[in-house]
């Protein structure tokens, strides 16, 4: 979404220099002690929380002197509104609200926080709310970064979109990543790269995606490489082409799940991308601390609560790490797979993490 960043030290994964892999929670240089930091889970019971975002959010505000506190709705918007109160009751000065996926609820939720007083640190949301400071991994960031990834190894190329469910805003956001690094419109001419097939995926439905690729093949459209919105769909388009004389085609996928990352392990896939959740909870830390110390403030444009990533008045950016075949050790030193899972299966090349 946004064009210009702030300097870090270059990813151990093959990112960009402006994103940091997995930058120390909590070094932000902002302290604000006294301060009591809550936290509203939407549903706290699924893994990653517990794993990866509570601790990296706990890290930055322990480094800043700040308290925290917690709920959980389980998946209740009706029991989340209330929680938020509740921890205004029990002393958080600003809450960061993790978001159900529903824009509506969140802007509810939102409103009646802020007539209270909260500072507001929004998780995950993907839309603009006034007075609100947004924490998020930003999709059009993501499809730029996939895209120039994949333009990297297959340009020139011939290539199929494979997007997400239409009207859904994350794949038109993805697609205009796409679009930003120089993939034109279906059927337009372009030096590097020709987009000869592009497809909507009801419900991100893997197996919708892998009969969608098929009917591209079938077409007889010489493609050459493939974007996919997420590994998900480029699950689909991989199982499309197994067995077949298109077996050489380049995809390109995104999210890093494990299926995906075997994919790149296993060569059938070429590109991911990596959203370390412990890089968005240190982000939202920060915020909140900035929110903290600077009550009724938000963060000014010129300055970013961490390193590798995109600051303005009311949203922290933070772009995706690129993730390839050669840099999948990082990946695994970084425990977010482990190796013996990544590997299963997967034939041993020198040099590679299965190697």
């Amino acid at each position: 979404m946004i064009a210009c960043g702030v300097a870090a030290p270059a990813s151990p994964l093959g990112a960009s220099p402006s994103v940091q892999a997995a930058p120390s929670p909590g070094a932000t240089g902002v302290a604000a002690p006294g301060c009591t930091v809550g936290v509203a889970w939407f549903d706290y019971r699924a893994e990653q929380w517990v794993k990866w975002d509570e601790p990296a959010i706990k890290a930055a505000l322990d480094a800043g002197g700040a308290g925290y506190i917690a709920s959980d709705a389980k998946a209740s918007a009706e029991a989340q509104r209330s929680d938020i109160a509740s921890l205004a009751s029990e002393g958080a000065q600003v809450v960061i609200i993790t978001s159900p996926g529903s824009d509506a609820a969140l802007r509810s939720d939102v409103a009646e926080a802020q007539r209270s007083g909260l500072g507001i640190v929004a998780y995950e949301a993907q839309a603009d709310l006034p007075g609100v400071v947004r924490v998020a991994f930003d999709n059009v960031a993501t499809g730029r970064a996939q895209a120039a990834a994949l333009l990297r190894i297959a340009a020139p190329a011939t290539l199929a979109i494979i997007k997400g469910a239409q009207g859904d805003p994350a794949a038109d956001q993805l697609r205009q990543g796409y679009t930003d690094a120089g993939i034109p419109p279906l059927g337009a001419p372009a030096a590097a790269v020709r987009v000869v097939a592009e497809v909507s995926t009801p419900d991100w439905d893997p197996l919708a995606a892998q009969r969608e690729m098929q009917q591209v093949l079938a077409g007889g459209k010489g493609v050459t490489a493939v974007l996919a919105e997420n590994d998900a769909l480029a699950g689909g388009v991989a199982a499309a082409l197994l067995g077949t004389s298109d077996s050489g085609v380049i995809v390109a996928g995104a999210g890093a799940d494990l299926d995906g990352l075997r994919r790149v392990a296993a060569g059938t896939q070429a590109v991911d991308t990596w959203a370390d959740p412990r890089r968005l909870g240190a982000a939202a830390g920060a915020a909140a601390l900035k929110l903290c110390r600077d009550r009724g403030r938000l963060p000014a444009a010129s300055s970013s609560p961490l390193p590798g990533a995109v600051t303005t008045d009311a949203s922290v950016l933070l772009e995706p790490t690129i993730v390839t075949r050669t840099s999948l050790k990082a990946v695994i030193d970084a425990g977010w797979v482990q190796k013996s899972d990544l590997c299963r299966g997967v034939p041993a090349v020198f040099g590679t993490a299965c190697g």
